[in-house]
This record gives structure tokens, C-alpha cells and sequence, in this order.
């Protein structure tokens, strides 16, 4: 079974990253969840590099032993990237997602969407070998499905609502 480790870098992000679990777990599936807190003095105003937080994910790889390759290292941070994006793997299996400003896409809390972003990104990281092939296999017209690739705020939003995967990108997941 997988292991996917959510690391949560500030006190409001260790209890969201709780929440956050907690939500996952309730889904039966392939993949158990854990979650681990980290001592990292960021200013969470700081933009960082891509590169950056999955720096953060490398070194809880290396001083963690349990974490085998296969497992996912996800870290959930307040901080604000280079590309303003919500979310993105490395695809060697690190995934960061940003956890502030949600409010401006739903009502919901922000542990809904930020599961979602958590499980987009590991089927992003299983269909797809690198971000150029990610970009050949999303959906540039809004399907509701998990691999849209969404240019405006209506569009995170129907994306969000369904949760779902379209036929298709069923079909390359099996």
C-alpha cells in the first residue's frame, strides 16, 4: 500500500493538514495517509521557487527513513509560489499545495479542496511522466473532470463541484 505523508509547515497548517487526513481517510482506496509536522522558519509571505518546496519534500525524504520512493510526500504550505499555481508535482512523487486564499474560489472549508488538489496530483503523477506531458493530456475545455485545466475562476469552481474523472481519463488511469 502507498503511503502518502502530508508534512504541514506552520501551526495553521498542521491542524488543517489534520482535517485534511482525516477527510482522506475516509475514501477506501490504495493509499493510507500520515501526517508529519515540519520546523521550517519561512515567511509565509515569501514567494518560493517550485524548486524550493520540493527541496522541503527532498530532505523529509532523506531524514525520514520510512519513506520509501514509491510513497508520496506531500507538503501543504501558506506560502505563495513563483507560478501562483494552487498546486504541482515533481512527478518523483513530491507534491506541494498551497493552502491560503481558497476562499476566493469556494465557500467550503479549504480542507475540501485542497484533498482534491492532494489526489489530482498523485493521478497527475501516475498518467503523466513530466509537466510537458501534463500539459498534452488536461482538458483546455471545461469537463468537470479531475485533469481540466481551468483559466478562470468558474472553471476551479465546476471542477471543484464534480470531483469527478471523465470516461476517458478513466480509461488511462486503468
Amino acid at each position: 500500500m502507498l503511503k502518502v505523508y502530508i508534512l504541514s509547515d506552520t501551526e495553521a497548517n498542521k491542524e488543517l493538514g489534520g482535517e485534511v487526513m482525516k477527510l482522506l481517510k475516509k475514501s477506501k482506496g490504495p493509499l493510507s495517509y500520515k501526517t508529519s509536522s515540519l520546523e521550517i522558519k519561512e515567511d509565509t509571505q515569501r514567494v518560493m521557487e517550485f524548486v524550493d518546496l520540493f527541496d522541503i519534500c527532498n530532505n523529509f525524504r532523506e531524514t525520514t527513513k520510512a519513506v520509501k520512493p514509491k510513497d508520496f510526500v506531500i507538503l501543504l504550505s501558506p506560502n505563495p509560489n513563483i507560478k501562483n499555481w494552487f498546486s504541482a508535482p515533481d512527478f518523483k512523487n513530491n507534491i506541494f499545495v498551497h493552502t491560503d486564499g481558497w476562499d476566493m474560489y469556494c465557500k467550503q472549508e479549504p480542507k475540501f479542496p485542497i484533498a482534491h488538489e492532494i489526489i489530482s496530483n498523485i493521478v497527475h503523477s501516475k498518467l503523466f511522466e513530466n509537466n510537458e506531458d501534463l500539459w498534452e493530456g488536461v482538458h483546455y475545455d471545461t469537463l468537470g473532470c479531475i485533469n481540466d485545466y481551468c483559466v478562470k475562476k468558474e472553471q476551479v469552481i465546476e471542477k471543484l463541484k464534480s470531483g469527478d474523472v471523465c470516461e476517458a481519463c478513466k480509461i488511462k488511469i486503468n
